[in-house]
């Protein structure tokens, strides 16, 4: 005999008065690392979301990223592993330029500029970039690591200027000469060479997918205004919710110069809600 899963009320309530909704996932990815400590800081995960707009979730901003497909979670009545995959697009793997960059550090408000166009040179919003000095001595901004939060037009007119989150390093101001390059873990991970001294596998990090219902008029999450992670106690009543959690068993990657290469995670859950 089969129950009644429970969702969050005010969910259950739209449904059933057949009141519009639209759905969105939200995917915290575990970075490959050396070694087998747990990950636990913030900055030890990448946050991406398939809405076409950014994500707030427990304090945290979950940019809208190359998600391509999200695999069907089957429920089973019995305990057994199940598995789901991700496909991603995978057409930033090597992207770079070298330039002159303004690092600009201003109250609440910092950003990067070029005299190019960030879209154009094959960047977008949520891309984990670096820079490393290309030419020139004295560089303050070495191996700093950013991710891209947004792409913004300048006085110029053109998106020349991005504002985003600081991974690692710290901002100086500055113009020096730089080459910058797309450093996504969810991607380039997967190209590491395992002789390299700075191998870290991917094998066995964690992934956790959310799935949140939003108002298809202002984007919010229906029932869950503090964008807190669960309301109530109940892990399964929440908005956003747990759709699968595991870690991930596989990865590959299918170059095609027509319609561009992707990348596909194969991910196993260890636990299982049971029905009955």
């Amino acid at each position: 005999m089969s129950t009644e899963k429970t969702i969050n009320s005010t969910i259950r309530t739209n449904l059933l008065s057949n009141e519009d909704f639209v759905y969105a996932h939200l995917i915290k990815f575990e970075k490959p690392k050396q070694g087998s400590s747990i990950s636990t800081d913030a900055n030890d995960f990448v946050y991406m979301t398939d809405a076409p707009f950014p994500l707030t979730l427990d304090n945290q901003l979950y940019i809208p990223s190359n998600i391509m497909n999200i695999g069907m979670v089957r429920e089973n009545i019995e305990a057994k592993a199940s598995t789901m995959s991700i496909k991603m697009a995978a057409s930033s793997i090597g992207t770079s330029f070298i330039n002159d960059v303004t690092f600009q550090v201003t109250a609440g408000s910092d950003f990067i500029q070029i005299s190019d166009n960030w879209s154009v040179l094959g960047f977008k919003e949520g891309d984990v970039v670096t820079f490393k000095p290309a030419s020139g001595s004295g560089h303050s901004n070495s191996n700093l690591v950013f991710r891209i939060d947004t792409i913004k037009e300048s006085a110029e007119g053109k998106e020349d200027r991005i504002h985003g989150t600081v991974i690692s390093g710290a901002i100086t101001n500055e113009t020096k000469n730089y080459k910058v390059s797309t450093d996504n873990p969810q991607i380039n991970s997967l190209l590491i060479d395992r002789a390299s001294e700075g191998y870290a596998t991917y094998i066995h990090r964690e992934i956790t997918i959310y799935r949140a219902y939003l108002d298809p008029q202002t984007g919010a999450y229906i029932g869950n205004a503090d964008k807190e992670l669960y309301d109530g106690n109940d892990e399964s009543n929440g908005n956003p919710f747990i759709l699968f959690k595991g870690n991930i068993a596989n990865a590959s990657l299918v170059e095609n110069g027509i319609s561009g290469s992707t990348i596909s995670w194969s991910i196993t859950d260890h636990w299982v809600i049971l029905y009955e």
